[in-house]
């Protein structure tokens, strides 16, 4: 049966905390968090995954579902008006995912997670992008 794991990373999330606050980074990933929140599903498991970091767990969901979900968080992210959001870099919030399904390439769950991790790493390094395993 298929699962998949997203994890996203909030872009320039240090540069933020760093023009505006903590405080106002806090409230920032609350707002992201909300996103988040109103695109799972009950089945699916939403976890805070780091400090920049978030992750899902959408279980019975093969890739190319969880990439469709993936893009529309993404999207909506990117489309929110967050306070200070024009003094980003392209005028926005933003964030970058990295999705993969199980079964995998790797048996290993360790493995996958490193992966997904990669393919996260790969999709920041442009910015407002998602990148699969």
């Amino acid at each position: 049966r298929p699962m998949s794991l997203a994890i996203a990373e909030v872009d320039h999330l240090a540069k933020y905390s760093g023009a505006f606050g903590r405080q106002a980074a806090d409230q920032l990933l609350q707002g992201v968090a909300k996103i988040f929140t109103a695109q799972v599903r009950d089945t699916d498991l939403l976890v805070r995954f780091g400090p920049e970091r978030f992750a899902i767990l959408m279980p019975e969901t093969d890739l190319e579902k969880a990439v469709e979900v993936g893009d529309w968080i993404r999207s909506m992210v990117a489309n929110s008006p967050f306070p200070n959001r024009a003094e980003m870099p392209g005028g926005k919030i933003s964030v970058s995912l990295g999705v993969g399904a199980y079964p995998a390439p790797t048996a290993d769950a360790a493995a996958f997670l490193g992966l997904v991790e990669g393919a996260v790493e790969r999709a920041g390094a442009e910015k407002n992008r998602l990148k699969t395993v």
